[in-house]
């Protein structure tokens, strides 16, 4: 988790402002940095919201959680996907969760993140309760992910 406020972190400071649009976000990623593919920009700046370490404002610009001035951050950052979605380079629970519903629905990834994420706010639940709710609403079958679904919440519970 700290890897991924040190990027935040980073991203933030080098633009100079509080609030960055997601695009800004992958764009800095991807095509400045060149850290990492539009795909995998998409997928980080993704995770960052589902860890809530980033929070969408009413503007509809993201802020960090957290107070990211204070951070010291290594200016030669250059992170990858693995430090960064787990070390194992296999997709993230989430990310294959809504993939599972949008190649069975015709909703675009953002349109189904952007309902998990409501959800989950208005809700107050876990994001991966979340995505099994949205998906089941969808008319998607989420029980293939049921048991691991239930793992992550309660292991977040803990």
């Amino acid at each position: 988790m700290e890897k991924l406020k040190e990027v935040i972190a980073f991203l933030f400071n080098r633009a100079g402002k509080d609030e960055l649009t997601g695009q800004e976000l992958r764009l800095a990623m991807s095509m400045d940095l060149r850290w990492f593919s539009p795909k995998e920009a998409e997928e980080i700046v993704d995770l960052f919201q589902n860890k809530r370490l980033l929070v969408r404002k009413g503007s509809g610009g993201l802020r960090p959680a957290f107070n990211y001035k204070n951070l010291t951050i290594d200016r030669d950052l250059h992170p990858t996907k693995s430090e960064l979605l787990g070390g194992s380079g296999d997709e993230p629970l989430f990310v294959r969760m809504v993939g599972h519903i949008t190649d069975r629905a015709d909703e675009e990834k953002r349109n189904v993140i952007s309902r998990v994420n409501r959800k989950a706010g208005e809700m107050g639940i876990e994001v991966e309760a979340a995505v099994m709710l949205v998906g089941d609403e969808i008319g998607v079958d989420m029980r293939p992910f049921a048991d691991e679904a239930l793992v992550a919440i309660a292991s977040k519970s803990k």
